[in-house]
């Protein structure tokens, strides 16, 4: 399948999402490069839309831009839900819209995870993050939970 470019609503004249879940700086062709958050989404920072005043930088998930650039909505739906589960495979055909809802439902009937969604551990899990070793980031990839969380586990507040 050829990659394929389309403007992103709000920025058309700047930035573009690639079917293949890329983001393009329009005037130089340049691929932006992502950063990953805790959680494994991928982000990438734009300038604010016109009209708000600020000139601070606004972080944007790559996969909201990807379904903005490419996904009907005609529903309104709120969520973009990873098909396959992965959230660093922004590829349009692995996105839908859906509900927070169905997100879940998704999250646990068709990839049979249980606790990632809600932050809650088991008595087992707290006490393996407790004594885990390497950074609270790793960490809380491993367990579906903030690195803040797994400090203060760690320091146990909990």
């Amino acid at each position: 399948m050829q990659e394929l470019w389309q403007p992103v609503p709000g920025w058309q004249d700047l930035y573009e999402a690639s079917t293949y879940g890329r983001i393009r700086f329009i005037p130089k062709q340049r691929i932006l490069k992502p950063a990953k958050k805790w959680n494994g989404r991928l982000t990438v920072h734009l300038p604010r839309r016109s009209g708000t005043g600020s000139s601070r930088q606004q972080v944007m998930l790559v996969h909201r831009l990807v379904a903005l650039a490419w996904l009907p909505n005609p529903d309104h739906l709120p969520e973009i839900n990873h098909i396959d589960g992965d959230p660093t495979n922004n590829c349009l055909s692995n996105l839908e819209w859906c509900t927070h809802s169905q997100n879940h439902k998704h999250r646990f009937h068709v990839l049979k995870i249980n606790n990632l969604s809600s932050g809650k551990l088991t008595p087992q899990q707290r006490s393996l993050i407790r004594v885990s070793t390497g950074s609270a980031s790793q960490a809380a990839r491993r367990f579906g939970v903030s690195p803040s969380r797994v400090i203060q586990l760690r320091k146990g507040l909990d």
